[in-house]
């Protein structure tokens, strides 16, 4: 299994699988970072015997302070999606580090482009914190999340149509990765 944190959540896809924590790599953080402002998803993910490539940007608010309506984050992962499709078509021709090069390069020719973005609060469970993507009526709760996803996809329509909303408890049918909460004390070292 290849396992990656971030923040509060541990990711566990496939063994078959490639991935790479973009916004961690050598190249984006040596060569693409300073370039015109660019962004990065957290990370690229792929099946090399299948033709989706999946990006995918996690907001953990667990860890971290939500300070952005739904709107202003789905334009920042809109934004964070083209420039990373962009850094990877450059890694791939240009790059001089050889495992992220090679990524790149399989990365780029898979024709299926997926978004997900996958954004944690805390327990929905929890009477205290309810995340904005659920309302707390059940009639509300499906009209907000059906507006959101409507909302995301129509931003990313050029890339991907059916950019997936998502958190620990609303894991895609299909989706090949596990999700998990793991500690503070586990996501620190």
């Amino acid at each position: 299994m290849i396992v990656i944190d971030e923040g509060t959540l541990r990711f566990t896809f496939p063994d078959d699988w490639q991935v790479l924590k973009y916004d961690d790599s050598r190249f984006y953080r040596n060569c693409f970072e300073g370039f015109a402002n660019s962004k990065a998803v957290d990370f690229i993910a792929f099946n090399p015997s299948q033709a989706e490539l999946h990006l995918i940007e996690v907001k953990d608010y667990i860890t971290e302070k939500q300070n952005k309506v739904d709107k202003e984050l789905f334009e920042i992962v809109a934004i964070k999606v083209k420039d990373t499709l962009a850094g990877l078509s450059i890694l791939a021709h240009k790059g001089s580090f050889d495992e992220e090069q090679q990524f790149a390069l399989q990365a780029i020719q898979k024709p299926k482009k997926r978004v997900i973005l996958h954004r944690q609060t805390h327990n929905r469970e929890s009477k205290k914190d309810i995340p904005t993507f659920y309302q707390s009526s059940k009639s509300n709760c499906v009209d907000k999340n059906q507006q959101n996803k409507r909302t995301f996809a129509r931003l990313l329509n050029s890339i991907d149509s059916n950019a997936m909303l998502c958190d620990i408890k609303n894991m895609p049918k299909n989706c090949s990765w596990k999700v998990e909460r793991i500690s503070t004390n586990q996501a620190a070292s």
